[in-house]
């Protein structure tokens, strides 16, 4: 798995997994590899249920509703872990 396909997988794979939360403005936030060669993927998004419980603390500034996730993939399209960043 090169680069590329590894950044396509974990969008993909946040847009399916928190597919009931209303997940949008997927992007790639970091990318690198670990010491056993697997690929470590930050992706950032945001969530409607977040985001419309927030409304009124975004507005003011107090937080964000971007949500952050580090996957870690194996070469084997595999996702090993799944972390808050």
């Amino acid at each position: 798995m090169d680069q590329k396909e590894a950044i396509k997988f974990a969008k993909a794979y946040i847009k399916d997994i928190y597919e009931d939360e209303g997940v949008n403005d997927i992007g790639l936030e970091e990318i690198s590899k670990d010491h056993l060669d697997n690929w470590c993927v930050t992706i950032g998004f945001t969530r409607r249920e977040i985001a419309d419980s927030n409304n009124l603390l975004m507005a003011l500034g107090k937080i964000s509703n971007r949500t952050y996730k580090t996957l870690t993939i194996n070469q084997k399209g595999e996702v090993e872990s799944m972390r808050n960043k």
